[in-house]
């Protein structure tokens, strides 16, 4: 491999992965008093240090869980620790971002064009998933298992492309009117029905669909911001529909509101990428690549992606050509 070659790829740089330390790490106690007096409470000080991994082996056996301190500032404490290491987070992004484009390049076809097989969007203003996922603070981000960066996983991807499609053309109008669409949908996306015995000519059966929807990673650092949702009836929402005819669960104005912050992101782009499954039955027809990911780029734009989208989260429009962000897949 020459120089040019080696300078080209993204450089490793030693890094936490802060989707376990938010997930499973979530340690509040300070047993090695490492609070620094007047300056920062025992949790913030101590969860600083266990993000920044300056705790030792020893320190880390003697933790234990003890019960949470405010949520306001433990994502705060969160926000300021990943916003302080947007080298490394960006060294991530950009690693794996360029591993994705070589695994591209590997399987695609002599006749697949790289703007067709991989696109770049950016985020129009926030974005957050992974809200209603389990944790202690009781919301939630999706994080990558592995990288540890906030991602949108492909079977999303998937989901989110064939909801816009079903919207655009309902499914009904379809069958009588357009066989061809509804031989599409049951390619890129798959068919779980059941081989029925009267189908002789084999035309209902289970089958993964012809195309591969990776994972959308960010290309290079995010922002990470607190906000908050303030759910004024919580009684409601979560016993509402079991306990019927009780003030405690009836939605009205004698309910507390419950401020409940959050982590989401901005002011970041993510690659998405899509390829014909490798082995596939039916040779894809020409152009039908491109109109996926553009498709998919329509659905990221006009319908979005993750939680909130209500209020204007999740929405992504296309990243402009010439901007240093093309995939040389050649």
């Amino acid at each position: 491999m020459n120089d040019h070659a080696q300078s080209a790829k993204p450089q490793w740089h030693h890094t936490l992965n802060w989707g376990l330390l938010y997930n499973k790490y979530f340690l509040t106690s300070n047993p090695q008093n490492l609070a620094q007096i007047g300056k920062e409470t025992d949790t913030t000080r101590f969860f600083s240090l266990m993000c920044q991994g300056h705790l030792s082996t020893e320190q880390w056996n003697e933790c234990t869980l003890l019960t949470v301190g405010k949520g306001a500032d433990l994502i705060k404490i969160v926000r300021n620790t990943l916003q302080d290491d947007q080298h490394a987070l960006s060294s991530v992004c950009q690693r794996y971002t360029h591993r994705q484009c070589e695994m591209v390049k590997r399987l695609k076809g002599s006749d697949i064009q790289e703007q067709d097989a991989i696109k770049t969007v950016t985020c129009v203003w926030r974005f957050v998933n992974g809200l209603s996922m389990p944790h202690l603070m009781g919301v939630n981000l999706f994080w990558h298992p592995t990288l540890g960066i906030p991602y949108l996983p492909g079977s999303a991807l998937k989901g989110i492309l064939k909801s816009f499609l079903m919207n655009t053309y309902p499914l009904n109008d379809a069958e009588k009117h357009d066989a061809d669409f509804i031989d599409f949908i049951r390619r890129v996306f798959g068919s779980d029905e059941c081989p029925e015995t009267s189908d002789t000519d084999h035309q209902t059966k289970n089958q993964a669909g012809d195309y591969i929807f990776f994972d959308a990673l960010p290309t290079q650092k995010m922002t990470f911001v607190t906000d908050v949702m303030t759910p004024h009836f919580g009684n409601w929402y979560q016993d509402g529909a079991t306990k019927t005819g009780q003030l405690n669960t009836t939605p009205n104005d004698w309910h507390d509101p419950v401020p409940i912050p959050f982590l989401a992101l901005e002011d970041f782009e993510l690659q998405l990428a899509v390829l014909p499954r490798p082995g596939s039955t039916e040779k894809a027809p020409t152009g039908e690549l491109a109109f996926i990911t553009d498709m998919l780029c329509s659905a990221l734009s006009y319908q979005g992606a993750g939680a909130k989208s209500a209020v204007g989260y999740g929405y992504f429009e296309v990243s402009p050509r010439g901007s240093g962000k093309e995939h040389n897949l050649t």
